[in-house]
C-alpha cells in the first residue's frame, strides 16, 4: 500500500510519519488481500485541525461539528467489478485526521501522541476497507481488529 501524506499545514515529525506508515502497512496486511491487490492500493491522509475537519464534516456528512477522523472510501470491496485491479494504482480512499484531537485525546485517555495518531489512522483505514461501528456486533469486530493492529505496532496503552 502506498501512502500519500498531506501534512503541509501541520508537519509531522519523522517519528509520527513512521507511525502512520507502520500502522497502515500492518492494517493492510491484516486484510489478507492478495499481494498484487495490496501493492496497487493508495491511501491519502490529510492532517488538519478542528476548524477544517468541522467544515469537511458539515460539507460531506451534514454534521456541523468537529470530529477526530473522517474516512472517504473510493473502493467497494463488495462490488463485483474486479477490473479496477487491472489499473496500475487504485485509490482506496481518503482519511482526514484532526491533529488537535490527536493531542487532546491522548491527554484525555492517558496515552501517547503516537498511540492516538496510530489509533485514528487505523480506525480511518478500517472504514476504507468497509468496516463500521453502526451496531454493537460490527463495533466489536472493528474494535477488536483495531486493537490487534495496534498491538502488532506496539502501540497499546
Amino acid at each position: 500500500m502506498k501512502l500519500l501524506l498531506n501534512d503541509n499545514k501541520y508537519v509531522l515529525d519523522k517519528k509520527l510519519k513512521y507511525i502512520v506508515r507502520k500502522v497502515l502497512k500492518m492494517a493492510s496486511s491484516e486484510m489478507c488481500l492478495p499481494k498484487f491487490i495490496n501493492s496497487k492500493l493508495e491511501v491519502s491522509i490529510l492532517i488538519t485541525d478542528s476548524q477544517e475537519i468541522r467544515y469537511l464534516n458539515k460539507k460531506f456528512r451534514g454534521i456541523d461539528k468537529s470530529t477526530d477522523v473522517l474516512s472517504f472510501p473510493f473502493l467497494d470491496f463488495n462490488s463485483s467489478d474486479k477490473n479496477i485491479f487491472r489499473q496500475k494504482k487504485v485509490l482506496l480512499g481518503d482519511i482526514v485526521v484532526n491533529i488537535d484531537k490527536v493531542f487532546s485525546q491522548a491527554k484525555e485517555y492517558g496515552h501517547s501522541i503516537e498511540r492516538e495518531l496510530g489509533f485514528l489512522c487505523v480506525h480511518g483505514v478500517l472504514h476504507l476497507y468497509g468496516y463500521d461501528h453502526i451496531n454493537s456486533k460490527e463495533r466489536q469486530i472493528m474494535f477488536n481488529k483495531q486493537e490487534k493492529i495496534l498491538k502488532k505496532a506496539k502501540l497499546v496503552k
